[in-house]
């Protein structure tokens, strides 16, 4: 349980700062999406425990129920660590119909 949450802190961690380290121009809708996403497992957590512990509820059930859970804080975080990115991503840039020039110009 605690290598668990400290897997936790570190996702959690990542998590939020990744976003703004992709897309600094659209991190509050991607951060919306990846919450999404992310959030969704919790809809099924509720069944697997219920098909864990239908006929008994011992250590034993809730043995795997804990090993699920683990698992789907870990695999993922490696998965990030392999091949998880902060680069900004080109699709960040805002197109618009000034030039910086025209932009810099302006403002003085």
């Amino acid at each position: 349980m605690t290598i668990l949450l400290g897997f936790n802190g570190a996702a959690t961690a990542s998590n939020l700062a990744n976003s703004q380290d992709l897309a600094p121009n659209y991190a509050g809708t991607l951060y919306g999406i990846i919450n999404c996403i992310g959030t969704t497992p919790g809809i099924f957590s509720p069944l697997i425990v219920a098909a864990f512990t239908k006929e008994e509820n011992t250590i034993d059930q809730w043995h795997w129920v804990f090993i699920i859970g683990a698992a789907a804080y870990i695999l993922p975080a490696l998965f990030f660590w392999v091949f998880g990115s902060g680069k900004i991503q080109k699709w960040n840039e805002v197109e618009t119909t000034e030039s910086r020039e025209d932009i810099v110009n302006t403002k003085l």
